[in-house]
């Protein structure tokens, strides 16, 4: 595998895994020379520009058009890449657009695989919303107002993580699914670490 694509809604755990995966040693001995891209570059305002009507899904999935070279000069550059987030997250917001199964098929010849950071519905509304870190931003108040409920915008996210798991069954991709309820994250690391061998 030369690279791998770390998937989830918000507050299933992406940025704990990836804060260990930069220190951890056992990861540092197999992949010594590896990057991470996170979000702000993978996704970056896709959200928003989804409530932009001229805006067509091709034009929404020109940041990762544009993006594809890099990833390739990386690879060619001996990298191990790690993309916070890809096509799987625009497949959960923007389903009836096949445009995700081309970036499938092209990060499957670049031999990627994808790890989905998963929870049961139900941990959603704790998990996603109610973090200290996100009530500091306002995330809910925010999120209310965007979604014209918090029980609207729940929703979006139980919508959104099935569609995750949607997307993984028909990907080309080799992939691994994490449950995070635990929050046992020197496992979830290790799965990691042996899913990254193949």
């Amino acid at each position: 595998m030369k690279g791998l694509i770390i998937e989830g809604v918000a507050g299933t755990g992406k940025s704990s895994l990836l804060s260990l995966l930069k220190k951890d040693a056992k990861f540092l001995m197999q992949h010594p020379d590896f990057k991470i891209i996170d979000e702000e570059t993978t996704t970056g305002e896709l959200v928003v520009e989804l409530r932009n009507p001229s805006l067509s899904d091709e034009d929404r999935y020109s940041r990762l058009i544009n993006f594809l070279p890099q990833i390739r000069k990386e690879l060619e550059d001996g990298k191990f890449l790690i993309l916070e987030r890809f096509h799987p997250t625009y497949y959960a917001l923007m389903p009836n657009c096949s445009l995700a199964d081309n970036f499938d098929e092209e990060l499957s010849k670049l031999d990627f695989g994808c790890v989905l950071l998963d929870l049961p519905d139900e941990d959603l509304e704790m998990r996603s919303f109610s973090k200290p870190e996100m009530e500091e931003q306002n995330w809910m108040p925010n999120l209310t107002s965007w979604y014209g409920s918090k029980e609207a915008a729940v929703e979006a996210f139980t919508v959104s993580q099935r569609k995750r798991r949607e997307y993984l069954l028909r990907s080309k991709l080799p992939s691994l699914t994490i449950f995070t309820r635990d929050k046992d994250w020197s496992s979830y690391l290790e799965e990691v670490r042996e899913f990254c061998k193949s």
